[in-house]
């Protein structure tokens, strides 16, 4: 049966649906999203966005834009306890073992830091410090960390919880805000734009002839090294490296594991080994399908392994296997718009944008870790490449369907998710856009999941056309679409034309593509790319 006529045999008893429709059309996280914060914020805690949260082995911190910060059990959802802060923030609260470290706005107007118990939300004390500006590094009690301190101002320092008092500090001025160094028996410290200097633990120079061991400020250090990041071997990249390699050099990402160091921009992620040499330079846009709505500058590197890295850019979870360079697969996470995104074994957990909630996702480990090397090939991005260029053939051409006038396919867009795959196709009665009377475009979006489908075949009825239609045949009532036709013609007897619209939206069981017929074998690459994609889906 066609299409078209199907959908109009269906018209009336789908309007009855329309609430059901109404409800599936929107952005549906059942399938994977396993918690929600489900905060009910105003409009005004919602006008300036400050939120953030970590994680621990039990529990996740969440920095709500309603000033607050709560404890969620990770396993169960549940809330734990909550705690007030007078404060929003893009800065994490810290755990260590049975503590948490927040960030709290007082009444006395001053920013100040609380140690509460994580298991209770019952406030230990409040620090002496200030702020702490970096992630801090911990041994026992001591916490290693950069922050503003009443007595040194922006200060590297070694801070006693337990005693709530600060051991030794040195002044750093703005090198406050760059993450210190940890490592084994040396920690190297910031002392303002691209230099830096090491000291031990006890908060001692390690170069003697640096500057004064007992009261240091930044104009006293002699023997700074100058560079902006460090390598997994110690080496330092310096500016002049990053200049020759990158246009955003300053808003790197940058992370090691034992044998490489990874740089990913807004566009590149290059691979350092040992002394800076560089293995590869990646391309990010090109091992990947962009989601259409990919607007978001924020990224992460999330994980890195011996073979793969996992990184968050542009509304996906990008892992790619960078040993054998090939991308190995994505999670679109655009219906989130992430604001932060943390990996945490088989789960994302994340903050929208779009509603301010905290949100867990469940990444299914069917497509995960182990099973991730078994389906390299094929990939559900790989199959997604497959239809575009497929379809993309069919702008130009024309197609005369039962009961319609010629249309001429002017453009299609392919957008996947976890949910499915929407497809929308732009087409004229005209192969101009002029201004005349009578023309008639009509975008359809047709929306269904690949896990769904039945079966696929050709029903094209006049094989002289250049285009003919694929039915994707789908479990009753599991597909959607959205018919939107805009028309020029007169109105109320007056000689100007003006475009009208009406907009049809339906739930189905076939789903139809249009493809050029031109040659057999287009038919059956887009139908094994269909077949390929449900296997994938089912597994997602």
């Amino acid at each position: 049966m066609h299409l078209t006529f199907k959908i109009k045999k269906m018209k009336n008893l789908l309007r009855i649906q329309l609430v059901f429709f109404c409800f599936i059309s929107n952005p549906i996280y059942s399938q994977t999203e396993f918690f929600n914060s489900n905060i009910k914020f105003s409009d005004n805690q919602f006008n300036k966005f400050y939120s953030s949260f970590s994680i621990d082995s039990s529990q996740v911190y969440f920095n709500a834009n309603d000033y607050y910060v709560y404890a969620y059990n990770k396993q169960t959802g549940t809330l734990n306890w909550s705690y007030y802060l007078a404060n929003k923030t893009n800065t994490s609260p810290i755990a260590y073992q049975n503590n948490l470290i927040v960030s709290n706005y007082s009444s006395e107007n001053v920013d100040k830091c609380v140690l509460l118990n994580s298991k209770t939300g019952d406030t230990i004390h409040t620090l002496v410090i200030q702020s702490i500006n970096s992630k801090p590094f911990f041994k026992e009690n001591i916490m290693y960390c950069t922050g503003i301190d009443n007595g040194y101002g922006g200060a590297v320092m070694a801070y006693d919880l337990k005693k709530n008092s600060v051991i030794w500090g040195k002044f750093i001025a703005h090198g406050v805000d760059k993450q210190p160094y940890y490592l084994k028996d040396k920690i190297i410290a910031n002392a303002e734009e691209d230099n830096w200097f090491e000291l031990d633990y006890n908060g001692k120079l390690i170069d003697t002839t640096c500057g004064d061991n007992t009261n240091l400020f930044v104009d006293d250090i002699k023997c700074v090294q100058n560079y902006i990041h460090r390598t997994h071997d110690n080496k330092g990249i310096t500016q002049s490296f990053l200049k020759e390699y990158f246009v955003d050099y300053e808003n790197l990402k940058v992370s090691s594991n034992n044998n490489y160091t990874f740089l990913l921009s807004n566009s590149k992620l290059m691979i350092l080994k040992d002394n800076l040499e560089i293995v590869k330079q990646v391309n990010v846009d090109g091992i990947i399908t962009l989601p259409e709505k990919a607007i978001n500058g924020y990224r992460e590197i999330l994980k890195i392994d011996d073979t793969t890295i996992w990184f968050f850019y542009k509304n996906l979870v990008v892992v790619y296997d960078y040993i054998n360079e090939k991308s190995l697969f994505t999670y679109n996470l655009s219906s989130w718009k992430p604001h932060q995104v943390i990996l945490d074994g088989h789960n994302v957990w994340l903050i929208s944008r779009i509603d301010g909630q905290l949100h867990g996702l469940n990444l299914n480990e069917s497509l995960n870790e182990k099973a991730l090397v078994r389906i390299t090939t094929p990939t559900i991005s790989g199959r997604i490449k497959i239809l575009k260029q497929k379809l993309d053939e069919i702008a130009g051409n024309h197609r005369t369907p039962e009961g319609l006038p010629k249309m001429y396919y002017k453009s299609i867009y392919i957008d996947n998710t976890y949910r499915g795959i929407s497809i929308e196709t732009i087409s004229h009665n005209s192969e101009s856009e002029s201004e005349t009377e009578g023309n008639l475009v009509r975008i359809s979006e047709q929306f269904f999941n690949p896990a769904d489908i039945i079966s696929i075949s050709d029903e094209t009825t006049n094989k002289s056309d250049p285009l003919g239609i694929i039915i994707i045949h789908l479990k009753p009532g599991t597909g959607t679409v959205k018919q939107t036709y805009r028309k020029l013609e007169k109105q109320n007897n007056s000689e100007k034309l003006n475009w009208t619209e009406n907009e049809e939206n339906f739930v189905t069981d076939e789903i139809g593509i249009v493809f050029p017929q031109d040659e057999p074998k287009n038919f059956i690459e887009i139908k094994k790319a269909l077949e390929e994609l449900k296997i994938l889906y089912e597994n997602y």
